[in-house]
């Protein structure tokens, strides 16, 4: 229902903001005092895990309390929608100052084009299929009662993949200042996550 899907896309709105007011001033101040070890490990390592964790707190919530919704498409679904609304909250607090600024920004209308695209989109997509492979690894494990096929999805497998794609990038995007190399990298990841669920979630036989 929409309303439920609406639900767990604010929750994921609501986390996201609170996430990027929080660590943005703090990622800042370490960019500002020149500490790249730092800097690194928080925005390498310690942001994306919590990123992660934060988007699947909407579907878990729903797997949880919501247990009348069996299908693996729905915690597929539940898992979009919340990394959808985290990734649009995150997105217009890291914005916003450009946004509130003046009509006529600095810079190559090119290299602004490309880092939008990065994070209103390609970001989107990533944040959306990392999120939902857990999340229909999750339902998948707890409601298929159909012992006459075995499916090839994994949570464990699921978590990695999630967990490692986001360290990846956020390791990749704090090390690479150009925005070309930083938009082709997010490209070849959501290229790679999106069929890949043609072949995690299917029956070997």
């Amino acid at each position: 229902p929409w309303l439920v899907v609406g639900a767990t896309m604010g929750m994921g709105l609501l986390l996201g903001l609170a996430f990027t007011n929080l660590t943005g001033p703090a990622l800042s101040r370490l960019v500002l005092t020149g500490d790249a070890e730092t800097g690194l490990a928080l925005a390498g390592i310690a942001i994306p895990i919590l990123a992660q964790a934060l988007m699947l707190a909407g579907p878990l919530f729903m797997y949880l309390f919501r247990t009348t919704f069996h299908e693996p498409l729905d915690g597929l679904t539940f898992g979009a929608a919340s990394a959808f609304g985290f990734t649009l909250a995150s997105s217009l607090a890291e914005f916003w100052p450009l946004l509130d600024g003046p009509l006529v920004a600095a810079g190559s209308p090119v290299d602004w084009a490309i880092r939008l695209t990065r994070v209103g989109l390609l970001v989107s997509l990533v944040n959306a299929s990392t999120t939902a492979l857990v999340a229909a690894a999750v339902w998948l494990h707890r409601f298929d009662r159909r012992r006459d096929r075995e499916w090839t999805s994994s949570i464990l497998t699921a978590l990695v993949i999630a967990f490692g794609v986001q360290v990846a990038l956020g390791v990749i995007g704090f090390l690479t200042p150009n925005p070309w190399l930083a938009f082709a990298v997010v490209a070849v990841v959501a290229a790679a996550l999106i069929p890949y669920f043609r072949f995690g979630f299917t029956n070997p036989s």
